[in-house]
């Protein structure tokens, strides 16, 4: 049984994924935002959830209709990025270039390797396409790789490994050699681009985020306090649908003289507390 769902659930992404590449870029956006309306106004997918996390957050600042065009802005989002997903192995250098508002960052991060020698760690939260910026950063000459978590649907799993590395992006599958591989990379002046806005079930950092806690990973941390490598922050903001602008902040050196610890929930409340503002000022950009 388990089986025959997960081949029936391959089955229809890849039929999904065949119109996607099908169409040009903007049409299969628009096929997307088709299907995202159905489901957010029409099924109402999630929709209560994510309207009563913008009230929380938000309070009496923003009207009901405020809220809702905020969440579905982040709906239709998630969406359009799930279709960009299924286009990278079609994505080039050209593409890039005309879909990426990205030269601030580019010369930011060019010139932190150039001066330093070392690596860094590129920690891009859920908003905008935030698949999209490793793909941009990687067509554009910078030495990135990504950590991916394996999906419960092995189809589905192989099917997503082979989008993410068809650019030539390493992706290195989360486990317990991770950490190796990683710190191995960045001493050697490769990038790793991470999701720093991921709540973890267990032994995590409990940081201040949009008005309450959250307990976020170690990993982006350590990795930077063992490697001695800044965290620069990444923020994907999506304009007119197919226009990508990728703005960075930071970086945020680990400081050696600090307890391990410490350290780590400093870096880590540094980055979640630029994040916070950046969703605030665009809250239709993150995954509500």
């Amino acid at each position: 049984m388990q089986e025959t769902k997960h081949l029936a659930e391959y089955l229809a992404l890849r039929v999904v994924a065949g119109i996607a590449n099908r169409l040009p870029y903007k049409a299969a956006l628009g096929f997307g935002a088709l299907h995202a309306w159905i489901a957010f106004h029409l099924l109402r997918f999630r929709t209560g959830g994510a309207m009563r996390r913008i009230a929380q957050v938000f309070g009496d600042r923003l009207s009901h209709r405020e809220m809702r065009d905020i969440a579905w802005t982040s709906w239709r989002n998630i969406v359009f990025n799930g279709i960009e997903m299924m286009r990278i192995p079609h994505l080039t250098r050209a593409w890039a270039e005309q879909a990426g508002d990205c030269q601030e960052f580019l010369s930011v991060m060019k010139a932190h390797l150039a001066s330093t020698g070392r690596g860094a760690i590129i920690a891009c939260p859920h908003m905008g396409s935030w698949e999209m910026s490793l793909i941009i950063s990687h067509l554009h000459g910078l030495p990135i790789f990504t950590i991916g978590a394996r999906q419960k649907n092995p189809l589905v799993n192989a099917y997503i490994e082979r989008l993410r590395e068809s650019p030539g992006i390493e992706v290195l599958e989360r486990g317990s050699g991770t950490m190796r591989q990683v710190i191995q990379r960045l001493r050697h002046g490769h990038i790793l681009g991470i999701l720093p806005d991921v709540r973890v079930p267990g032994d995590g950092i409990l940081t201040p985020f949009l008005g309450g806690e959250a307990n976020i990973g170690k990993g982006m941390a350590m990795f930077a306090i063992h490697t001695g490598v800044p965290v620069f922050l990444a923020v994907v903001t999506r304009h007119d649908w197919i226009r990508h602008r990728i703005s960075v902040l930071g970086p945020v050196w680990p400081d050696p003289k600090m307890e391990k610890e410490a350290d780590a929930r400093r870096i880590t409340t540094a980055i979640m507390g630029m994040i916070d503002d950046a969703i605030r000022q665009d809250p239709g950009q993150w995954f509500w």
